[in-house]
């Protein structure tokens, strides 16, 4: 019978972004149902929860610009949501918006569920390249005006 892959549920990802300071130090204690990458003692003295840290690091890496500056500004650096919403130009509504989908792309890239990563990055990326010619149309109309 074939071993059935445990999931990282919605949940833990969560977990792991609200918890991402004692994570980064490496007191997984909060880690109560966290999903185990290998064994307590590998050999290569990586254990578990600086795997998973190190998988987060590089998922939060891999978001579309603003869901990653969503997600650094109220996770890592912990600023209040008005100052969030002041760096990054937008309703309280939107920054919420942003928060869940990168939390969404983060569940997605850790079950390797690439089509729903994928989606989402385009998703912002068009909406990005939209800004950038709403942006380069406004500078043309003050330059010829």
């Amino acid at each position: 019978m074939e071993k059935r892959k445990e999931k990282t549920t919605a949940k833990q990802i969560k977990t792991w972004l609200e918890f991402y300071h004692d994570f980064r130090v490496g007191d997984t204690r909060f880690l109560t149902e966290g999903r185990s990458t290998g064994g307590n003692k590998p050999s290569d003295g990586i254990t578990a929860g600086q795997l998973n840290f190190i998988m987060l690091k590089d998922a939060i890496n891999q978001l579309p610009l603003r869901l990653r500056k969503a997600i650094v500004y109220r996770y890592i650096h912990q600023l209040p949501v008005k100052e969030s919403l002041l760096k990054l130009k937008c309703s309280r509504m939107t920054y919420y918006k942003y928060c869940r989908d990168a939390e969404s792309f983060l569940y997605h890239f850790f079950n390797k569920n690439l089509t729903e990563t994928e989606t989402i990055k385009t998703t912002y990326k068009e909406k990005d390249n939209h800004e950038k010619s709403k942006e380069e149309k406004k500078l043309t109309s003050t330059r010829t005006g």
